[in-house]
């Protein structure tokens, strides 16, 4: 199976416009255990996610934006975060061809959780995260 779609934008500004029409303005959803969730997407998302250090701009991250919809709402794995309160959404290598995780965080309501960040997996940091005793999927 091939890897989802992969944007081919030069300007950081498409790349940006893409983020806020696709996740900060919808209303996304996040299939949790079989139950479908809200992922609550803001704009200091872009900053953090897409910047270092607001500087250089991480084209590899950028150009897997659509990447994030596909892990939450069709992940092949949801891990424990080792952060408590977080989750894992991870697309893997064999079905995608790269690893590559979206981290969210639960909130009080159990029906809403917010956007970490997203980026690509090396197998060490895969293999840390496949550590954790607790798989949701």
């Amino acid at each position: 199976m091939s890897s989802p779609q992969v944007l081919d934008f030069t300007d950081p500004n498409d790349f940006k416009a893409y983020f806020f029409r696709h996740y900060v303005r919808r209303q996304v959803m996040a299939c949790r255990c079989g139950v479908m969730v809200r992922v609550m997407f803001s704009d200091l998302d872009w900053e953090h996610t897409f910047w270092h250090d607001g500087e250089d701009f991480d084209l590899y991250r950028a150009e897997r934006l659509p990447w994030i919809l596909e892990a939450i709402q069709r992940p092949n794995e949801i891990r424990v975060d080792w952060i408590p309160g977080r989750e894992d959404y991870i697309l893997t290598e064999d079905k995608w061809g790269e690893n590559f995780v979206v981290i969210v965080r639960g909130t009080k309501r159990p029906d809403r959780w917010i956007f970490q960040t997203a980026f690509p997996l090396d197998l060490q940091t895969l293999l840390k995260k496949r550590c954790h005793p607790e798989v949701r999927i």
